[in-house]
C-alpha cells in the first residue's frame, strides 16, 4: 500500500484503445487499467526497495 511520503512516478496517458504497452521505457496504462498500474508501482516498489 502507498502511504504518507512515499515517492511514486506515474503518469496517465490517455489512448484511443485499452491495453497497457511499452513504448521505449515508459509503460503506459489505459485508464480502464488503473488498478494494474497500481499493482505495478506496487511490484516495483517491491523489487526496488525503499528509497532514502
Amino acid at each position: 500500500m502507498l502511504t504518507e511520503g512515499d515517492f511514486v512516478w506515474a503518469g496517465l496517458v490517455y489512448g484511443e484503445r485499452e491495453g497497457s504497452e511499452i513504448v521505449g521505457l515508459v509503460e503506459t496504462f489505459h485508464v480502464s487499467e488503473l488498478d494494474r498500474l497500481v499493482a505495478r508501482l506496487l511490484e516495483l516498489r517491491e523489487t526496488f526497495g525503499e528509497a532514502g
